[in-house]
């Protein structure tokens, strides 16, 4: 018998490992946090089932918390462009780590879209620091990380 993957918390919904999520994830929950760092029980090192690479989506808020030490798993638009995003808010660096955009139905590391524009600014779609629609530069395309433009 397969174990619940569903949130004893419910702030939390039911946790996926971080490769499991897809587009319509992320459009319908655009905030994602580490489960070994949401303090519930028995996920001290992951979810019954999961493991450290294990997510679960922060509902009803599109606020990203600033309280957690791992980066928060965060919904991007890419400017100018239809493609979405996503990627691991560095609140310390001010920089987005890890990008995989949605193309062709799946995630995938920016340097295998050749439609991205260069250079790349990625939009965050929740709220970061009491601030809509922050933006992220990356000078190329091939790149899976980008700064936070002042």
């Amino acid at each position: 018998m397969e174990e619940s993957r569903n949130s004893p918390d419910p702030r939390y919904g039911a946790w996926k490992f971080i490769h499991e999520i897809e587009l319509e994830d992320i459009l319908a929950h655009p905030v994602w946090l580490w489960c070994v760092q949401l303090g519930l029980p028995d996920e001290d090192s992951g979810p019954i089932g999961g493991d450290e690479t294990s997510m679960r989506p922060l509902l009803e808020s599109e606020i990203v918390p600033l309280d957690h030490v791992a980066p928060p798993l965060i919904l991007l638009r890419v400017s100018g462009t239809e493609f979405y995003a996503s990627g691991l808010y560095d609140r310390g660096k001010r920089m987005i780590e890890s990008i995989s955009v949605f193309a062709s139905g799946s995630a995938t590391a920016p340097a295998h879209v050749s439609a991205l524009p260069e250079p790349v600014v990625y939009v965050a779609v929740p709220s970061i620091d009491d601030h809509r629609h922050l933006r992220f530069r990356s000078e190329k395309r091939t790149s899976d990380d980008a700064i936070q433009e002042p």
